[in-house]
């Protein structure tokens, strides 16, 4: 399968599968010592950057579109994120990008390498202060059932989350995405537990006399609903940022164990979002105040079996954290290297030749200590101020969703592979299917954004 590894002029240009007669870039090298992470370990990886504080939203998502059209959404979603996680290892397999914005540069310039630079740590960041405000609200819950006895105001809710935050905060400076297995398997393993408690609550429910299957919206009966609930669908399925630093820790980087890698993710991801929107979507349908943006919302804080869900659901998120804070300091420190290069070169005869950076000099190095602790302190410190200035998670996710989430899921991925790989011919069935996926998620993109700044405008001025 890796059979007759070939370097050319590059230490970094394979032919490292012998079926495949073209050469690839790999960095770091296929045969690196770099390379420890197990295909079960980066799966690991993913999927906890995928199952985090988004699970909450899920029924809420299928409340908005019925089961059966919300568990179509999904299954579409997830059929999308695989194919351009896929397309992005690709792309940079073939133009020797290392990262998501070096694939955009390598595509459309540097402009284009600025740009997404600027989307993926918006996104990220905003993922981040949503979590912080889950760790706020569900902290601020269990603590006030079993700490204080008494309801918490809002500034000793935002100092329980400090708190809590603060104990995790030796994991969130790692540089390593392998070194976050364990903290991948903890998440996985919580999560359960949350699972655990709507899957009890919600056969309780259908197993009681009151439940009425006849008044279960199976399909929206109107546009809005499952468009305004698609975007948080799709930033459920979000780790596109997160798909080449895994890549470059994979064992054996073969493109079978790359599809492993991707297919058992997404979808086994998705399977399980099915069945946790449904059942928590079954259990709350019939409520007064309807299914909630959060979910643990529709749950009594007294209940102890969802309390111990609210436990598991954040242990969850807080073993998610690092995995959102560590390319988002990567991609920040990035940004600020290009624009110190780029005005140094304005500083610089601009008749002087700039030489060309050697390939094999462009592996990414860690980032200095300094910078890195500097990085870290000023994203938290952001994240914190945002999210204690904002009143929910919802408007974050939503917006987050439809504008950057799109462009990063399917729109950017999809033109990039277009550009890359031009010489394909047009009826190669992954140039077809970058073309299709780009025409729908584009117009996607117009329409939802525009629904969401809607939505907002509507809740200011009314």
């Amino acid at each position: 399968m890796a059979a007759n590894i070939m370097t050319l002029k590059s230490p970094n240009l394979f032919q490292y599968e012998a079926e495949k007669k073209s050469y690839e870039f790999f960095y770091p090298s296929p045969h690196s010592s770099a390379r420890q992470a197990t295909a079960k370990s980066s799966v690991m990886n993913l999927v906890t950057t995928l199952i985090g504080g988004g699970v909450l939203l899920l029924p809420y998502t299928i409340a908005r579109s019925g089961i059966v059209l919300g568990c179509f959404m999904m299954l579409l979603c997830a059929m999308g994120s695989s194919f351009t996680l896929y397309i992005l290892v690709s792309c940079s397999r073939r133009s020797g990008a290392q990262s998501y914005e070096e694939i955009a540069k390598n595509a459309f310039g540097k402009r284009m390498q600025v740009f997404t630079m600027i989307l993926l740590i918006l996104l990220i960041f905003l993922a981040f202060v949503g979590y912080v405000i889950l760790v706020r609200d569900i902290a601020g819950s269990l603590a006030s059932q079993f700490i204080f006895g008494r309801t918490l105001s809002i500034h000793e809710e935002n100092l329980v989350a400090m708190t809590l935050i603060g104990c995790v905060t030796p994991v969130l400076f790692l540089q390593k995405m392998n070194a976050l297995r364990y903290t991948s398997v903890v998440g996985l393993c919580t999560v359960g537990i949350f699972a655990i408690g709507i899957f009890y609550r919600a056969i309780e429910k259908i197993s009681g006399p009151t439940f009425n299957s006849t008044t279960i919206k199976y399909v929206a009966d109107n546009v809005e609903d499952p468009m305004y609930a698609l975007p948080i669908v799709i930033s459920s399925f979000l780790c596109h940022f997160n798909v080449l630093p895994v890549y470059g820790e994979l064992h054996k980087p073969t493109r079978h164990r790359l599809k492993r890698v991707v297919t058992t993710t997404v979808f086994s991801t998705s399977i399980f979002y099915m069945v946790l929107g449904t059942l928590g979507y079954i259990y709350a349908y019939e409520q007064a105040q309807g299914v909630q943006g959060d979910i643990l919302n529709n749950f009594d804080r007294d209940d102890i079996i969802m309390n111990i869900g609210r436990c598991g659901i954040l242990t969850t998120i807080c073993s998610s954290l690092p995995l959102l804070i560590l390319p988002c300091r990567r991609t920040l420190y990035r940004l600020l290297l290009v624009i110190k290069e780029s005005y140094q070169r304005i500083e610089e005869n601009e008749h002087k030749p700039l030489l060309a950076t050697p390939i094999d000099d462009t592996t990414e190095k860690p980032i200095p200590l300094v910078p890195h602790i500097i990085l870290t302190i000023v994203i938290l410190a952001m994240a914190f101020y945002l999210a204690f200035s904002l009143p929910g998670v919802a408007v974050v996710w939503n917006i987050m969703g439809s504008t950057v989430g799109i462009l990063i899921s399917y729109v950017l991925p999809s033109a990039c592979y277009i550009r890359i790989r031009s010489e394909k011919p047009n009826s190669d069935w992954r140039k077809v299917g970058a073309w299709v996926l780009l025409t729908i998620s584009g117009s996607l993109f117009l329409y939802c954004s525009s629904l969401a700044f809607y939505k907002i405008g509507l809740m200011i001025f009314s």
